[in-house]
């Protein structure tokens, strides 16, 4: 008896951006956002103990985020002295993401300044394309933050994806964005930039239902760093 043929293994295709899908797995789970938040707004190292105690998470699943924002590029591993005898610690510390000038750099300049040009209709149009941007990550109705930290969470995600460093300030209150990679355009059109990350920002924040709206964004209030305002609804 002839056995029937069976069909060939299909070979799965290639990721044809791994490193964009480790980005999108990194910043997928808002604990993981946090972690990375302690580590950026820390002024030294941090071990795992430290991260969980702040944190509130178990020591372990520190110790799985922490491997998956090393893996992504977002966290760097190092060792320090022991406090007293035994083997030094591992300690974790936030790698700066340098922001690579992509080809397109150019023709962005060039549609920015078209917008420019046209004054308060270009600030506006700009705002209305970074809703649209929000519009794209849109979440299932049952995914949806339901609190303000949450949605910070999901805010600050985003932001890191498109290659700032947000940090959110105690209060809630305000968005500091440092190291801006599109700092090279902003500089020369911040009304179109600025604004659409305004409406980035601002649809986000709708989109999440969040108890929150962005007022304003500040441009280059220091070297590399705007600053989002927010204010409760």
């Amino acid at each position: 008896m002839t056995n029937p043929p069976t069909n060939p293994p299909t070979n799965p295709q290639p990721n044809p951006n791994p490193g964009r899908h480790r980005t999108h797995e990194a910043l997928a789970v808002p604990s993981r956002v946090r972690v990375l938040d302690l580590l950026r707004v820390a002024d030294r190292p941090l071990d795992v103990r430290e991260l969980a105690d702040v944190a509130g998470l178990h020591l372990s699943t520190v110790r799985f985020h922490l491997g998956v924002l090393c893996d992504a590029g977002f966290a760097r591993k190092e060792t320090a002295p022991a406090a007293g005898r035994g083997r030094p610690r591992a300690v974790y510390v936030a790698a700066h993401v340098a922001a690579v000038p992509g080809p397109y750099e150019a023709l962005a300049s060039v549609l920015a300044g078209s917008w420019a040009a046209t004054g308060e209709e270009g600030r506006l149009r700009a705002e209305d394309a970074g809703r649209a941007m929000a519009a794209a990550h849109a979440l299932a109705p049952g995914d949806r933050p339901v609190t303000a930290a949450e949605a910070l969470d999901r805010v600050g995600a985003l932001f890191t994806e498109l290659g700032f460093e947000p940090e959110i300030d105690p209060d809630g209150h305000h968005i500091r964005l440092h190291d801006c990679p599109y700092r090279a355009v902003a500089v020369e059109h911040p009304d179109v930039v600025c604004g659409l990350h305004l409406g980035l920002l601002r649809g986000l924040l709708d989109d999440c239902g969040a108890p929150l709206r962005a007022t304003g964004l500040h441009p280059f209030v220091e070297p590399g760093l705007c600053v989002a305002d927010l204010e409760d609804r």
